[in-house]
């Protein structure tokens, strides 16, 4: 199931969007055609960016580079803030 999402701010190129995560509102495999951050404000989450893997929690923020895939796991749930490009195309799956 989707986080439940919630635009704040939004510009003409960008928005700022409020993302609640609760368990097994994982992202699978994706990619963005630009880049992309956030913030996380509360829980835990494991990202895989590429071949790296993290876990981030409250006050840890990340950046996605454009074109790069990218996956979510929700550990506990909770809200993540990210910022990304009105003109983003997404792509599902790994790119193989």
């Amino acid at each position: 199931m989707p986080a439940e999402r919630r635009e704040l701010a939004a510009g003409e190129e960008f928005a700022l969007t409020h993302l609640s995560y609760r368990m097994n509102d994982d992202a699978e495999s994706h990619r963005h055609s630009v880049e992309q951050c956030g913030y996380v404000v509360s829980g835990r989450f494991r990202l895989s960016i590429g071949d790296r893997r993290m876990e981030l929690g409250a006050g840890d923020g990340y950046v996605v580079p454009a074109r790069t895939v990218h996956a979510f796991e929700v550990i506990e749930p909770g809200d993540v803030v990210i910022v990304a490009s009105l003109a983003q195309e997404t792509e599902v799956g790994d790119g193989t």
